[in-house]
């Protein structure tokens, strides 16, 4: 099977084609979304709650994301496969360069990092580097220590602070973006500014 690329997705997206996008932990259930077309998957730190059985995302380690790349990479040789960076694996731009390395290695193509503006010089960094990346805003399980819980944070930004952080993002050559929100009040804003959609992934142009 022919891999899916980056620029694969950039043309379903000129062309308006949907594709399907799913969270994968291990060989089987890789193996068998990708028996069943689906050919975009990600490695979630969020495997902390569901393989692990923790009650957030926070005791992830890159070790625990690179281990679960590799199984689902031998599942599904041909994806796209995004895997996180987990909490505290871009504490400063080195330490996140090194994290991305070390699951590309074990097979992702792209990593996926939740934050905000401040991870602006991160982006730059890791792109200028060869790392693609996507951006992940909406609910951030990352921070439930600060907020106190898990909630999404994107449905109550105000629109222009969301527009601008995402414009701020997309100028650091991001790929894509994993748009994690329950409900938008202004989902419908221009698509050629809005270039994502609810609970899902949207690609830079």
């Amino acid at each position: 099977m022919k891999p899916t690329t980056i620029s694969l997705l950039q043309k379903c997206k000129q062309e308006k084609r949907r594709f399907a996008t799913i969270t994968a932990y291990d060989y089987s259930f890789a193996k068998l979304f990708a028996e069943e077309g689906i050919n975009v998957m990600l490695v979630g730190d969020s495997l902390g709650m569901t393989v692990q059985g923790h009650d957030s995302t926070l005791p992830v380690t890159v070790e625990d994301i690179a281990y679960h790349t590799r199984a689902v990479r031998r599942g599904a040789p041909a994806c796209l496969l995004l895997s996180d960076l987990p909490f505290y694996g871009l504490r400063h731009a080195g330490a996140g360069f090194d994290n991305a390395a070390a699951v590309m290695r074990a097979g992702a193509n792209m990593v996926k990092i939740e934050g905000g503006a401040w991870l602006v010089e991160t982006v730059r960094m890791l792109t200028e580097r060869a790392v693609p990346v996507c951006g992940h805003l909406g609910l951030t399980p990352q921070s439930v220590n600060i907020f106190g819980v898990t909630r999404c944070r994107a449905a109550v930004m105000p629109r222009r602070r969301c527009l601008t952080m995402l414009s701020r993002w997309k100028r650091r050559a991001h790929s894509c973006w994993c748009w994690n929100v329950y409900r938008l009040s202004w989902q419908n804003a221009s698509p050629t500014r809005c270039l994502f959609r609810s609970s899902g992934l949207g690609l830079a142009t």
